[in-house]
């Protein structure tokens, strides 16, 4: 991702970042600036290690950084890309934040997390223990619990002197959980992922159509499409619209309010009323 990219005339993002702290502090741009930018550059130099940040610098991702998004955000206001990529990196974020501080919270959890890992490690081999991770996947044991103590042991391993070869094992292990936790994730929320990155409302409209119609069995389907019924996209349009307006005291969610890009929230709107009013 480009962190280059010419805005307001060719200012460089890192002059607007700048800019926008100057005006928002007074013209002192302190070390909380760099820090806020620093996080922010690491979580953009490899976005799918977003869950791995989190659990190495969870201390770093504070009210504060999440109001220097926004302003960043704002001053994007003629980049809708640029937002909804900001506005996307924050969900994601505090998507990982919560689970992380949920989990952490949760000793008996936790340490039931902790069994099951060990009985991971003590397989005669590394094909062995992906095999019970696939088993704890299967039977639906494999939870963020058990994914933050996988992540957080191939973090003390990566940053540790230990062999190569036990770091490539606690990796390997990473990857095999992170691949089964992505798989659980409903086909639902990827659709509405797509639908919702859809500009055109006219496009949106026929992708829609598109996913409530599957066609005869006998036809040759889009092995790429997904294929859902109303109720059950209206479910998750619900679950996305519930989280952006819940205001839950204690968390970070206000901080994501702010992010939300409202012509991203507005575009749910209209799709939950065009799924209620026209498919249900």
């Amino acid at each position: 991702m480009q962190s280059s990219r010419t805005i307001r005339g060719g200012s460089s993002e890192e002059d607007l970042s700048a800019e926008v702290c100057e005006e928002a502090q007074g013209g002192q741009v302190d070390d909380d600036m760099e820090r806020h930018n620093a996080l922010l550059a690491e979580l953009e130099k490899d976005s799918s290690l977003l869950d791995v940040v989190v659990v190495e610098r969870r201390k770093d991702f504070t009210a504060g950084f999440f109001d220097h998004l926004r302003l960043l955000c704002e001053a994007h206001h003629n980049n809708l890309m640029r937002r909804e990529e900001l506005a996307e990196l924050v969900a994601k974020c505090l998507a990982f934040v919560t689970q992380y501080d949920d989990a952490v919270k949760n000793e008996s959890a936790l340490a039931a997390a902790q069994l099951k890992f060990d009985k991971i490690l003590s397989a005669p081999s590394l094909d062995a223990a992906c095999e019970k991770i696939d088993q704890l996947a299967t039977e639906k044991e494999l939870d963020s619990v058990v994914m933050l103590v996988i992540t957080k042991a191939w973090i003390s391993a990566k940053n540790s002197t230990t062999k190569k070869e036990i770091k490539s094992i606690m990796y390997h292990l990473y990857m095999a959980a992170r691949g089964n936790i992505e798989k659980l994730v409903p086909k639902e929320v990827h659709l509405l992922r797509y639908l919702l990155s859809i500009e055109d409302p006219h496009k949106r409209f026929a992708e829609v159509t598109k996913a409530f119609s599957p066609g005869d069995e006998l036809e040759r389907k889009d092995p790429d499409a997904t294929y859902t019924k109303p109720d059950k996209l209206l479910k998750w349009i619900k679950v996305v619209l519930d989280a952006y307006y819940a205001n839950r005291a204690g968390t970070l969610i206000k901080e994501a309010q702010k992010l939300a890009d409202p012509q991203v929230i507005g575009r749910l709107e209209i799709l939950k009323k065009v799924v209620e009013d026209e498919f249900l």
